[in-house]
């Protein structure tokens, strides 16, 4: 049976971490007595009850819980010493602590394997008659595919910089002012395709490196044979 969360993944980590840190420390209670290990193991109990009640809230179906360990009874003490008392303690909560381990790593794994969301387009295609203006006011009118100025309002085109299919958004400040022709020669072509169709491509600058020339060190020492 398939885990079902009831919360989501990184919330389901995040509990079953906080609760597998505190069984660890449980784990590590130093005992050096009767007293001690009575207080250790009501700890444990505890502990195993909410992590019991953790599993079930978090699992609907109850699958992580079936492969939790459950809480056995204590041994009577008897004629058993305190330190077989403090090592059979030692072993169920070890066994405990795995269990719960191998739970958080099968929460990691389903958290690897679950696709990741795609980033949708922006449903708003156009801008605003006012973010237009904006716009125009605020950038630059020199058409940046062809790289004319654009003269008029009722010419220029707002284009999206980076394209609405490559889920760019359609803001002031993703828009940059365009001819009405340039952009529709343009269409879902990259900048660097319609300018290269165009012959509007900026060329690249030829960077010439000078040549050092060594200087001829002269010694101090040099006396003009002259």
């Amino acid at each position: 049976m398939k885990v079902k969360l009831t919360v989501s993944i990184d919330e389901a980590k995040k509990r079953v971490t906080k609760q597998l840190e505190r069984g660890k420390t449980i784990s590590k209670f130093p005992i050096t007595s009767v007293q001690d290990l009575e207080t250790v193991e009501s700890r444990r109990s505890e502990w195993y009850e909410q992590t019991k009640n953790l599993l079930e809230e978090i699992d609907e179906n109850s699958t992580l819980v079936k492969d939790f360990h459950y809480l056995t009874p204590s041994a009577q003490s008897g004629t058993r010493t305190l330190q077989d008392r403090v090592d059979d303690f030692r072993f169920d909560m070890k066994k405990d602590v795995k269990n719960l381990q191998s739970i958080s790593d099968r929460l990691e794994l389903i958290a690897d394997l679950k696709p990741k969301s795609k980033r949708r387009k922006d449903k708003k295609r156009g801008l605003t008659p006012g973010e237009k203006t904006w716009v125009w006011e605020n950038k630059s009118h020199r058409c940046y595919i062809c790289h004319k100025m654009v003269k008029r309002f009722s010419e220029a085109h707002f284009d999206h910089t980076k394209a609405h299919t490559k889920k760019g958004k359609t803001t002031p400040a993703n828009s940059g002012i365009t001819h009405i022709l340039c952009n529709q020669l343009k269409g879902k072509k990259s900048l660097r395709e319609i300018q290269r169709h165009l012959g509007t491509e900026p060329k690249k600058k030829r960077i010439i490196k000078k040549s050092k020339r060594k200087k001829k060190k002269i010694s101090k020492n040099f006396q003009n044979p002259i």
